[in-house]
């Protein structure tokens, strides 16, 4: 609400905070995996999940968030795709639900999961889940677009990687449609101008706040070639994810008065 007050406010790209002065923008979120929690985690899960066919698809779902739609049917959606991968590439479907993976998710993945795959529901402090080894011996991943965690931590790992893009609630994205209008860039036009005239006030009045688009995330993943849609072949990463810590370490250090190490 009162962004204008801080001397630097760091922005990951789905929050459509304008171009100022004090505001970073970044090209992704900066999450990434634990690297030392997977390698603790991989021995016990080695030969379980070497046992299973290849290759190891890994499938992470996430839960329901505005202004996306992840209910039945949608769940539904995400089987029959994944079962057209168990044809394309054979192999082992190994679904993965998350703390945000409502009840009605699950029922419909363990009702009518595809021949041969594997289902882990997630519980609070289960000892036998198996994210972490997934992370490192999936041959492909395949992740609901509504975790931004998963997908950078999947992208981190340097894994194939295909997004399910879900369904948009249209009430989500009209709002989104109207708070980017009035966050809009600065325009020449009188009816950009009014936008954004009345966009200062309502967000001063605490009224309307920045819009937050997961999409952008997806756009991004694919324009680097570190994802693609699910349907599309998975392609091995050619890149990986960029280093943002130095450009705001060194941001921080100048505001600081501190020379760079």
């Amino acid at each position: 609400r009162w962004i204008e007050k801080f001397d630097l406010v760091i922005v990951p790209p789905q929050y459509s905070v304008p171009a100022m002065p004090n505001v970073l923008h970044l090209s992704l979120p900066l999450v990434r995996s634990d690297a030392d929690a997977v390698a603790k985690a991989t021995p016990a899960w080695r030969a379980r999940l070497n046992s299973l066919q290849k290759p190891l698809i890994a499938v992470f779902v996430g839960g329901a968030t505005k202004p996306f739609r992840f209910d039945a049917a949608a769940a539904r959606e995400l089987l029959e795709r994944c079962e057209r991968l168990r044809t394309d590439y054979a192999g082992t479907l190994y679904f993965s639900t998350s703390r945000r993976t409502s009840p009605a998710i699950i029922r419909v993945l363990r009702e009518q999961l595809p021949a041969g795959a594997q289902l882990y529901e997630w519980r609070q402090n289960g000892s036998q889940n198996p994210y972490l080894a997934l992370l490192e011996f999936a041959d492909y991943c395949v992740v609901t677009g509504d975790s931004v965690s998963m997908m950078l931590e999947v992208a981190d790992r340097h894994k194939p990687l295909a997004i399910f893009e879900l369904p948009s609630i249209w009430g989500g994205r009209l709002w989104q449609s109207l708070t980017h209008r009035l966050h809009a860039p600065a325009g020449s036009d009188s009816t950009n101008r009014l936008w954004r005239w009345a966009g200062r006030r309502l967000y001063r009045a605490g009224i309307v706040g920045f819009a937050r688009d997961l999409t952008r995330i997806h756009q991004a993943l694919f324009a680097d070639g570190l994802a693609v849609r699910l349907g599309a072949a998975f392609r091995q990463p050619s890149t990986a994810l960029a280093d943002e810590l130095t450009p705001i370490r060194e941001r921080i250090l100048s505001m600081l008065d501190v020379p760079p190490p």
